[in-house]
């Protein structure tokens, strides 16, 4: 081939019909420190390093490239990162078999957080983005939540003055849990304290069991309220009982009973309510006492007395006549009439 161009340079590779023709210069030969395109120790065969990943380990056909360099020194760290032209650590590389596996790295929930089954029991000291603390109503809860640090603060709540703490079943749901009540304290629920343990104080008498008298059902206790009216000589039977005395004696008569009788209204009706009553007896010869509201009784040497008595007062009157019993004591409730 005669050159068209002499003592010319070439910039680029020449296109021969597809087949490329290295421009290697306009020296020949090449000079020192270089080599031609035809030098063998272009193509001379290397020494593969241990692990390589060549052709003779995977396959003949492979056509996997070898590059003429070889590293035998520290990798620039310039060429080290997480950037797209870097490549990784391999100090720090993490297999995907340990994912979410006990002592290897755990995988996020879809709210970026760490689920409970990812960590192993017993892992030491972590951190978490919110503790919340919740206590019976009785107590009140400061601080919570906690999303950094801090502490929980819990204090009684104010209850109402009187109030005792326990589980009764009044009012309260399935769970038998303890609470503040105003209620009566069940009974169930008081012990029982001997005498000797109270020196003062004084116990109110409607919180005291009554006595209950002679039978199966009989118990101790205060005797019974003989009532707001009666008679200072009543006693106190053994049935727990409040009984007149008669003083009786049973071989003479008893005295009829007295009889208790409204005569009329003396004041017009719609006024003060005042009746006019009548004591009597029937035995001739005895004596009349009587007597209003629990005062003292008032004696009467006749058959019969008349008086007048506000609405509500309450009457008492007994007869007595020498040799004989007293009668009964005869009652009345002094109540209005039409006159």
């Amino acid at each position: 081939m005669r050159p068209i161009l002499e003592d010319a340079v070439l910039g680029s590779d020449l296109d021969c019909q597809f087949f490329t023709i290295r421009n290697m210069g306009r020296l020949l030969p090449a000079p020192t420190a270089f080599v031609d395109i035809d030098d063998p120790r272009l193509s001379d065969p290397r020494p593969i390093v241990n692990n390589t990943v060549t052709d003779e380990s995977v396959a003949s056909t492979a056509g996997i490239e070898q590059s003429k360099l070889d590293f035998n020194g520290t990798i620039p760290t310039a060429w080290l990162g997480t950037a797209a032209n870097q490549v990784a650590r391999g100090d720090l590389v993490e297999r995907a078999a340990t994912k979410a596996q006990p002592s290897g790295y755990a995988s996020l929930d879809a709210g970026g957080l760490l689920p409970a089954a990812s960590v192993t029991v017993g892992g030491g000291a972590g951190k978490v983005n919110s503790v919340n603390l919740i206590m019976p109503s009785e107590l009140s809860v400061a601080n919570s939540p906690i999303e950094s640090a801090g502490t929980f603060a819990v204090t009684w709540k104010d209850e109402p003055d009187n109030s005792w703490f326990g589980g009764g079943t009044i009012g309260l749901s399935s769970v038998l849990l303890p609470m503040f009540k105003t209620s009566v304290m069940p009974m169930d629920l008081i012990p029982d304290l001997a005498a000797t343990k109270f020196t003062t104080g004084t116990f109110n008498v409607a919180r005291l069991p009554v006595a209950v008298g002679i039978g199966a059902s009989h118990a101790q206790g205060i005797v019974p309220d003989p009532g707001e009216k009666g008679d200072a000589n009543d006693y106190l039977g053994r049935d727990m009982q409040w009984h007149a005395f008669t003083g009786g004696s049973a071989i003479q008569p008893t005295v009829p009973d007295v009889l208790i009788t409204l005569n009329f209204t003396p004041l017009p009706q719609g006024g003060t309510g005042v009746s006019n009553l009548t004591v009597r007896t029937q035995l001739k010869g005895s004596v009349l006492f009587y007597r209003v509201n629990g005062g003292a009784f008032i004696e009467v040497h006749d058959t019969s007395v008349s008086f007048n008595a506000a609405d509500g007062d309450f009457i008492e009157a007994y007869a007595s006549k020498p040799g004989y019993n007293n009668s009964a004591i005869a009652t009345y409730v002094a109540q209005p009439s039409i006159s």
